[in-house]
């Protein structure tokens, strides 16, 4: 019921098929090889992969209005039954809205984030979601009791369960797949993140279809040949496949196998980069993140829909949202004992639930002897493996075996010919195995635990151009490339990496200030502790990622020191000093490993290659022409003037290196390229030393529209003419004109 109803049709049918990670080819395999993309939109039967299931209703609904709406939210009804269906699938369209029509009416609709509803920047909540689906059904005046049956899978489950504690007296049935409570604690939070995110980094479509099949179905399954049941010409309300106006030339075709048909499902998809994209993706997969049925609750949804009404399927192999977690839904809607008395023409249980009875069929056993399709891998819970007795009407929050004779809504069964799958068009984007211990008031880090804060961190720092205190969203990109790949294999940089989110997050929302801060702070921490545990030395593979944690941990410091000791400008001074220290570790990782690290830099900055920077010692500019002139005048040493001049030096080339490439990481070249005696000077708080960083301010105040900058140079400049006064007016002259007359260029 979550998802879109564009690519709910990318569906096969209502239930996942799992297995095992590695399967032997089959034989099927051999005759039929793995696809590639080219080759599966070549197939003839590729433009018929969407079947163009004509609705009975259709339009666009403002929901939300108070909600941080209003947004608009796209649907279907199929069919003009009296029996109401919530649902999301292609097969169950075909078969519930169309093959049944004048049985069922089935509503399918585009959740807030995909196709053609609203895809607004904002916090998602399954409850939110589930209200939006309230104001849907009662649009249709889908109101009298008892009169929805609601089929919610993955994160379509959650909300699913949030709309039975909102609409509880409405609800027939609900029909809960592959779902959750809440997440448990399961794998090691980086390689859940790497898993997921690993869709969004740059890869071949060659790559990226077989990931997607891999990470929904078994081998197995995906080499057998594909047997869908198709529509037809004699499928009331559906059209020809796309591009034909005949039967003749337009019918419906097969795929070659089982993974060519997910290849195009996949692939068509992906062409629609309006309905279907990673910000929508993110959005959901943080409400699901966020999704929280306490046992209380869950007590409460069992007792007020009636537990009789309830099922709740799970795969055991499930790779998405793992066993556990379907266990853990079921133990706590507190089920008891599963039974059928196996009376005629319907057992109690059907009756109840209003389901015609399956098992009851000639030929076909009671659910105590049936065993699981060998198509599927048996979706079952301690509650469906315990005996089937008890007293009548005992059925309640029961997982059952998903084989070819279970219907979730009565009718006919569904023939074994179905092959049930998900899609990531049919899916809710979850992250599966995402460890939450605690709970979403408390979202920051505990003991190095993983929560969904840093999944919301994480897509900031994906999507947020401004994280990488840039000007574009082209070098954004650009960053993101260079970065991400290393933060996916090296946690201490991972944890930095988000560090650095939550400091811009909280200028984005100030009112969570305080707990974002917070984050920032605790995985700073653990990400210097990863660092001192694994990096002892710099090699060939270590010394990217050592660089890129050198300078994030650099920016992360530089913010705070501005941000906490302003107030104070000798304890800022101090402050500054260690962060200037900290930045020229820099060098360290960088001293015997330039040329592994030249072309990083390159693209990092945007250039063919780092000749077109500015030569040291060769000055174009002259801003730093005064500040040169007044040390070669002075009565200092010539140790003191020396180590004053080749820090003026370095200054001048990072202003001449702002007219290659007004950024602000040049801007922070200058505190890795000073030297320890400039810093002992400035320690001193000697004149000239501060006279030097006024400068320098001058080229931070150049970049003041930068979050992770702001009024710092500012703040520098008019501290140290305050601390020096009138007597050095002549050292400060150019510094106090530019922040006078605000003539710097900003970003």
């Amino acid at each position: 019921m979550l998802v879109s109803r564009r690519y709910h049709q990318r569906s096969v049918d209502g239930q996942r098929i799992t297995g095992n990670k590695s399967h032997a080819p089959s034989d099927t395999a051999a005759k039929h090889p793995r696809l590639k993309a080219a080759e599966v939109t070549a197939l003839p039967s590729y433009p018929s992969v969407t079947w163009k299931l004509q609705p009975t209703q259709e339009g666009i609904l403002k929901v939300a209005e108070g909600r941080g709406g209003p947004l608009n939210i796209s649907w279907e009804v199929h069919g003009t039954g009296k029996t109401k269906i919530v649902g999301a699938w292609q097969r169950q369209t075909l078969r519930f809205g169309h093959e049944q029509g004048d049985q069922y009416s089935f509503l399918i609709f585009d959740n807030r984030g995909i196709g053609r509803s609203d895809k607004p920047l904002m916090r998602y909540s399954t409850s939110e979601m589930a209200k939006d689906v309230v104001e849907l059904v009662d649009h249709l005046n889908w109101t009298q009791e008892r009169e929805l049956h609601v089929i919610g899978v993955s994160m379509g489950g959650m909300i699913s369960q949030e709309l039975g504690q909102l609409i509880p007296e409405r609800i027939c049935s609900l029909s809960l797949f592959s779902t959750l409570a809440r997440f448990q604690r399961t794998t090691p939070f980086l390689q859940n993140v790497r898993n997921r995110v690993s869709m969004f980094l740059p890869k071949s479509l060659d790559r990226t279809i077989i990931d997607v099949a891999y990470n929904m179905f078994p081998d197995s399954w995906l080499d057998a040949p594909d047997t869908l049941h198709l529509p037809s010409s004699t499928t009331p309300g559906c059209l020809p496949a796309a591009g034909h106006t005949d039967w003749e030339s337009g019918a419906y075709g097969h795929f070659p196998t089982n993974f060519a048909r997910i290849a195009a499902q996949d692939l068509e998809k992906r062409a629609d980069t309006t309905g279907f994209g990673p910000r929508g993706f993110i959005l959901q997969a943080i409400a699901a993140g966020w999704h929280d049925m306490s046992p209380e609750r869950l007590k409460e949804l069992g007792d007020k829909v009636g537990r009789e009404r309830i099922l709740v399927a799970h795969g055991t192999e499930d790779r998405m949202l793992t066993f556990p977690h379907g266990e853990s839904l079921i133990k706590q809607l507190q089920p008891g004992e599963s039974y059928c008395d196996e009376c005629r023409p319907a057992c109690v249980n059907c009756t109840t639930s209003e389901r015609s009875c399956a098992y009851l069929d000639a030929g076909r056993k009671p659910p105590s002897q049936s065993s699981a399709s060998p198509l599927s891998s048996p979706a079952l819970s301690h509650a469906s493996r315990a005996s089937f007795a008890g007293s009548p009407g005992a059925i309640s929050a029961t997982a059952v075996p998903v084989n070819s004779s279970f219907s979730p809504l009565g009718g006919s069964p569904v023939s074994s010919e179905r092959q049930g799958q998900f899609t990531p068009s049919t899916i809710s984007p979850v992250v599966a195995g995402l460890t939450i211990e605690e709970a979403p008031s408390q979202p920051h880090v505990a003991n190095g635990a993983a929560n969904m804060l840093h999944l919301e961190l994480f897509y900031h720092a994906l999507s947020e151009k401004a994280l990488y205190i840039a000007a574009g969203q082209a070098y954004a990109q650009i960053m993101t490339d260079l970065v991400i790949p290393p933060a996916m294999t090296n946690p201490f940089l991972m944890n930095e990496l988000l560090a650095l989110s939550a400091l811009h997050l909280a200028t984005v929302h100030p009112n969570r200030q305080q707990q974002l801060e917070s984050a920032a702070a605790e995985l700073q921490t653990i990400a210097l502790s990863l660092f001192n545990q694994t990096c002892h030395q710099v090699t060939a593979t270590n010394c990217v990622p050592m660089f890129v944690f050198s300078s994030l941990i650099g920016n992360h410091v530089f913010y705070t020191t501005f941000k906490s000791h302003s107030e104070n400008f000798h304890v800022f001074l101090e402050e500054f000093v260690k962060y200037m220290q900290l930045h020229r570790g820099v060098r360290s990782v960088i001293a015997n490993n330039w040329e592994l690290l030249r072309e990083f830099s390159a693209k990092a900055l945007m250039l063919e290659d780092d000749t077109d920077l500015p030569t040291p010692g060769e000055p174009v500019g002259n801003e730093c022409d005064s500040l040169r002139r007044l040390l070669e005048t002075s009565d200092l040493s010539s140790a003191t003037k020396d180590t004053y001049l080749r820090t003026v030096e370095s200054l001048q080339w990072g202003f001449d290196a702002q007219r290659v490439r007004h950024l602000v990481g040049l801007a922070f070249a200058w505190p890795i390229q000073i030297s320890s005696e400039y810093l002992d000077l400035l320690k001193q708080r000697r004149p000239e030393a501060l006279a030097i960083l006024a400068h320098f301010a001058v080229m931070l105040h150049s970049h003041r529209n930068a979050w992770l900058v702001g009024g710092a140079g500012r703040y520098i400049i008019e501290s140290i003419l305050g601390y020096l006064g009138t007597y050095w007016e002549n050292w400060l002259a150019w510094p106090r004109a530019a922040i006078a007359e605000s003539s710097t260029p900003m970003e």
